[in-house]
């Protein structure tokens, strides 16, 4: 909280980088610390049961049982990160703070091309957590059945020396802190935005109020930490079951904005409200649902409703982004049939981001043969 009230953006970028090495190099440390406490990284995958190394479940997720399904998260997910990296104000902020849109643009597909190792290191480290699990009664005994969260940090404690415990707790506590430095700044910029710019007369009294807010912000935040662990088993699935009931009614209220002068703010509200409720009514009603499909869901239903009600009522007032002397509005990717010219050459990224995507599918599937 304090970093991020003195520092702003910057302060979020700058420690971002630091914590993002302390995190890795602590990841490193334990894979290899806990493949030797089992007697290397032969037996660590041995003990692995071979079901675990099926990495693609072929179930959809909507009523079948799936814990993992495959469709669920490719479909929901796509609808997911396609809002969080295309609406959300803890990753838009870092994209606009780049110099230029191209280098914006450069650094979402290094995100896109960095991603699934970082992953694949996360997965290395579960693996080698449990391999230590099952070799140690004294770590089976400290980790709670209902709390596999605390695996890690128990397997810190009762297996590394002193130095290194602080190193790993380090790179727990930054693992936590990049994301929540992020989301405080945005937060507090979109209050701003939204609540209080207006009303405030002088820059002097916009800029205390927006430390006010990053506090404030902070600290509902810390208060709602103690909650999130009671929504699911893990934590970050009890985070992403939150960010799934929104994200996708909000990509729908900016993809209709961008698609339609038609659609006005009463449209985008009625829309926003009816997707979250019906995620939340899927939530409630509907457990067998995996979580992962209400983007997808939220998405389509606050689209229709949007368009629904701006067509019942008059046309609102047109307060789009106007036209450019050189063409369309900046965020149009066609015109006349074209594809602008300042996304044409971006067209051979995309399809090595998509020979990528097939790459890593591809790996996947073929995980069993190789372990």
């Amino acid at each position: 909280i304090i970093y991020d009230t003195i520092g702003g953006i910057t302060a979020v970028v700058y420690s971002d980088v630091i914590q993002m090495v302390v995190l890795l190099v602590g990841i490193i440390v334990c894979i290899f610390y806990a493949a030797g406490a089992v007697g290397g990284f032969g037996e660590m995958f041995a003990a692995l049961p071979a079901e675990r190394l099926q990495a693609i479940d072929p179930s959809t997720g909507l009523g079948d049982g799936g814990d993992v399904p495959f469709w669920a998260f490719l479909i929901g997910g796509f609808f997911l990160y396609t809002s969080y990296y295309g609406t959300d104000q803890s990753q838009v902020q870092r994209e606009l703070s780049a110099k230029s849109i191209s280098e914006s643009k450069y650094a979402l597909i290094l995100n896109g091309l960095c991603r699934f190792p970082l992953t694949l290191l996360y997965v290395m480290l579960g693996i080698a957590a449990y391999a230590a699990f099952v070799a140690s009664p004294e770590l089976q005994a400290s980790v709670p059945a209902d709390r596999p969260d605390y695996l890690i940090p128990q397997f810190i404690l009762l297996n590394l020396p002193t130095g290194l415990r602080a190193l790993l707790f380090a790179a727990l506590l930054s693992a936590a802190m990049s994301s929540l430095d992020s989301a405080l700044n945005s937060l507090s910029a979109a209050t701003m935005r939204d609540f209080l710019d207006e009303r405030l007369p002088t820059e002097k009294s916009r800029f205390l109020w927006s430390k006010l807010t990053t506090v404030a912000w902070g600290v509902l935040i810390t208060g709602f930490a103690f909650v999130v662990g009671q929504i699911s088993d893990t934590v970050i699935e009890g985070i992403n079951k939150i960010g799934s009931a929104f994200y996708g009614p909000i990509l729908a209220a900016f993809l209709v904005g961008v698609l339609s002068r038609r659609i006005g703010t009463k449209g985008i509200m009625f829309g926003i409200l009816a997707g979250v409720g019906f995620n939340l009514v899927q939530w409630i009603a509907f457990p067998e649902i995996y979580w992962m499909w209400w983007n997808a869901f939220g998405c389509l239903v606050a689209s229709v409703v949007a368009v629904l009600v701006s067509l019942v009522g008059a046309p609102e007032e047109d307060v789009s982004a106007p036209e450019s002397t050189s063409g369309p509005a900046k965020y149009t990717l066609w015109a006349k049939g074209k594809l602008l010219e300042r996304e044409r050459k971006w067209i051979p990224v995309y399809a090595l981001l998509f020979g990528y995507f097939v790459l890593m599918l591809t790996f996947l599937l073929v995980i069993p043969r190789l372990v």
